[in-house]
């Protein structure tokens, strides 16, 4: 069973939408916290037993961005592109048309969170930066879902690295 922890600073109170949709989830377990040192509406983290779990949370996510006219970032690691493209159009949506009309764009873990060679929050918070900026202009809002499996492989790296001393053998 998936759970869902987050952090959220609300700017603009909706009904029965973001953290409160969530809370109104019977399933709901996990710590909900306001966190005042950002400027995010929410921040969802998913903890998955499965590749299936993990995409009967983060399609419907896509899925509602589309609908209220958000633009759409979606970052792959442990899909690949086309897995997800086939996932959203089992899920009735026009993947083809949401990517040609930019609000639905698929990337890398590579090219987003590694993007030089290893993550830089920084970094990343400044692609993030200019992505919202340029949706501000044509969307109600912008929306990314990552899957964040490359952490796990950079920290099996370490650990392998750190193990080995040179001159042993492992």
């Amino acid at each position: 069973m998936s759970k869902i922890e987050s952090t959220t600073e609300t700017r603009e109170p909706r009904s029965a939408d973001g953290i409160e949709a969530l809370q109104a989830i019977d399933d709901f377990r996990g710590p909900v916290e306001s966190s005042s040192h950002h400027g995010s509406n929410d921040h969802l983290a998913l903890v998955y037993d499965s590749r299936d779990e993990q995409l009967q949370t983060a399609i419907p996510f896509v899925r509602q961005g589309l609908e209220r006219c958000e633009r759409c970032l979606y970052i792959v690691h442990e899909h690949d592109r086309a897995e997800i493209e086939s996932a959203i159009e089992r899920a009735g949506i026009d993947a083809e048309a949401a990517l040609e009309s930019g609000a639905l764009t698929i990337e890398t873990a590579e090219n987003t969170y590694l993007r030089n060679g290893g993550f830089d929050p920084d970094e990343m918070l400044s692609l993030l930066s200019a992505e919202i900026a340029e949706a501000a202009d044509a969307y109600e809002g912008f929306r990314v879902t990552g899957e964040m499996t490359w952490m796990l492989d950079a920290r099996s790296r370490s650990r392998t690295s750190s193990s080995t001393k040179p001159g042993s053998i492992s």
